[in-house]
This record gives C-alpha cells, sequence and structure tokens, in this order.
C-alpha cells in the first residue's frame, strides 16, 4: 500500500474559518464513530479542505460547484498520487 504524503499544519492553517468550523462541528458531533472511522473521516476531510484551499480559492464549503468535486478526483490522483480504488473508497 501507498502511504500518501501527509497534508501539514502550513496547509490547514491556509484553510477558512468556515471550512474549518464545520469540519470540527462535524467531527465533534459524531460521537457514534469509531477511532478508527473518526480518524479515517478527519484525514478524508483535511485533504477535501486543502484541495478547496489550494485550487478552489479557498471558498467556503457551500459554495464549491459540482465542476470542483469532480476536479478533486483528479487532483488526489496527480497531485496526492492516490489510485482510484482508493479514491472511490474514501471520496
Amino acid at each position: 500500500m501507498i502511504r500518501l504524503k501527509p497534508i501539514t499544519k502550513e496547509q490547514l492553517d491556509k484553510v477558512c474559518d468556515f471550512n474549518k468550523k464545520i469540519m470540527a462541528a462535524f467531527l465533534t458531533d459524531s460521537t457514534e464513530l469509531s477511532p478508527t472511522t473518526r480518524m479515517s473521516y478527519e484525514s478524508s476531510l483535511k485533504v477535501w479542505f486543502v484541495y478547496v484551499s489550494e485550487r478552489c480559492e479557498n471558498r467556503r464549503h457551500i459554495d464549491i460547484k459540482p465542476l470542483d468535486y469532480k476536479r478533486f478526483t483528479s487532483w488526489c490522483m496527480v497531485e496526492r498520487g492516490a489510485s482510484s480504488s482508493v479514491l472511490s473508497y474514501k471520496y
């Protein structure tokens, strides 16, 4: 299994406050998740919001366009080195 590059603190610091708040709220409110599932969700959300920060003008999540979701898959494969099977599982 290939490990993807971790998201850095510097990358997360650039994510807009609105997106940070909804990510934190989701993770806090999801009390039924197992620790492993929570960690997986948190990792996926960090990747998503870094993408939004870097490629979508750091828009709020509610302002993302459908095409941005499609571009995200390509970005994960090209820039982050994720395989298509990982993307179908995670995203």
